[in-house]
């Protein structure tokens, strides 16, 4: 297990972001410590809204990514309970 942290923004394609939330995730890897915080921060109304998920995590290799959560949940292979 590593730490990662990882902070969890709401972005929509107008250019409005908001900061949900964040925090250090233990995880094997970046995209299940990012699985694990929009698990605890995602609100799920926002994606009715048009808003994206958004990360910012602590690796290099990582940085910044903007994701739809369906493109998040195929890339973690698991359920989100948002």
């Amino acid at each position: 297990m590593k730490s990662f942290l990882v902070d969890v923004f709401a972005i929509h394609s107008r250019g409005q972001e908001m900061h949900l939330g964040g925090g250090l995730f233990h995880a094997v890897t970046a995209i299940e410590a990012e699985t694990m915080a929009s698990e605890e921060f995602w609100i799920e109304e926002l994606t009715d809204r048009g808003f994206e998920i958004g990360f910012r995590t602590d690796t290099p290799e990582r940085g910044q990514q903007v994701m739809s959560l369906e493109r998040l949940r195929a890339a973690s292979g698991t359920a989100l309970y948002a």
